[in-house]
Order: C-alpha cells, then structure tokens, then sequence
C-alpha cells in the first residue's frame, strides 16, 4: 500500500484518524490492518491443493470445466491447456496469488465459464490481510503533513 492509499484508509476510518492524531502508530496500524482490505499473496497449488482448499466437489467442478474449455478450440483455450499442465503435481503448481492468474480466472467467470461462487472461492485461496507497520503510518502522516 503506498503511502497515499494508507492516508486515504486512515482517513477513512475516525479510530484510525483518532489514533494517528495523537501520535499511536502502532495503534493506528492495527486498526489499519483491521478495516483495510485483504490483498492476494502468492499461493501456489497443484490440482491436490485445489482439493485441500476447496474440498472435492468444487475443486472438481473447476477442473473439469477449465479441461472441458481446453478442448472447446475458444481464443484463449491453448492458455487454459497450458495452465491445466501447470497444475499437475509434477509441474510445481500454479501461484492463485498472481495477478494474472486471478485476470484469466475473471475473464473465464465474465464469460460464463465459472460461476460467481466458484470464481469467489479461486480468489479467497490466496487473500491476506494487508501489512501496516508503524514506520508506514508515520511515513504516510508525514506525507499527508507535508502536503
């Protein structure tokens, strides 16, 4: 998060904006943490950690569909064949926390491939909570000081 955007969730928030205004950093960056929004982090997975996180039905579902879409001869079906060897445990996994693996996830959901559901259960795998330190809200107040 960049100083701006930690200004602006501050900001956003009165026990946050209280916090910072009597000098508790530490406080404000657990409130911070609190109210901010989860991130994605790197978490990669083969098709056995798509079972582990999300249990034998719905990780079957999303294979079975991103194999059927592979052979459907769509734009962006040799990208999805070459995802699903990414998958296979030998091949190390694919990281549900990159960016543009939640991109193709979203257009394969915008075009009717996944449900809302399952597209929210790919993109929950890899959220974090967002890190906020005290030196970060001291240098985001410092930056919205010198403004």
């Amino acid at each position: 998060m960049t100083p701006q955007e930690l200004t602006a969730l501050i900001e956003s928030d009165v026990q946050a904006v209280g916090l910072a205004a009597v000098g508790d950093d530490r406080g404000c960056a657990v409130r911070c943490m609190a109210v901010a929004p989860n991130v994605h982090a790197s978490k990669t997975l083969t098709e056995r950690g798509l079972y582990v996180e999300l249990g034998a039905v719905q990780a079957e579902t999303i294979l079975q569909k991103l194999e059927a879409f592979a052979l459907a001869g769509q734009a962006m079906s040799p990208v999805v064949a070459r995802v699903l060897k990414w998958l296979a445990p030998t091949n190390g996994g694919l990281d549900f926390g990159d960016l543009q693996t939640m991109q193709l996830i979203g257009s394969l959901t915008t075009g009717g491939l996944f449900t809302q559901e399952e597209y929210d259960a790919i993109s929950a795998m890899s959220l974090v909570p967002n890190q906020v330190t005290a030196d970060d809200v001291s240098a985001a107040m410092a930056v919205s000081r010198a403004k």
